[in-house]
């Protein structure tokens, strides 16, 4: 058992078999857009940010899935999620709520001036 299951209790909410073992930009598309085993595993969430448990992202803005959805990510909890958003606005949410800027010039500044650097 991996240590990720242990520590989680095994809950994963990507798919496990053997044939899903793979996955490109590519096959991606076509299983979403094909394969009804997946359906158990899809969300849509147009909110979704970028965390600990995203392990790939997907941009499909110059030719979105299913006509509409602009990014895929790969969530160890969520599952595949699909999302209206691009990867680039997933990135900038990141950027923006993992490091509030107010906090990280203030640590700078406190950092600077301990050391006689101000």
């Amino acid at each position: 058992m991996s240590a990720y299951k242990q520590r989680n209790l095994g809950i994963i909410s990507l798919p496990t078999d053997i044939k899903y073992r793979n996955w490109s930009k590519d096959l991606t598309k076509r299983r979403i857009e094909n394969d009804s085993q997946l359906e158990q595993y899809i969300k849509y969430d147009n909110k979704y940010r970028l965390n600990k448990n995203t392990l790939a992202v997907y941009e499909f803005k110059q030719n979105p899935i299913l006509g509409k959805y602009k990014a895929v990510a790969f969530d160890l909890n969520r599952g595949i999620v699909l999302s209206q958003k691009s990867t680039h606005a997933m990135m900038q949410g990141l950027m923006r709520h993992a490091v509030p800027c107010r906090t990280l010039r203030y640590d700078l500044a406190e950092n600077a001036s301990s050391r006689g650097w101000s």
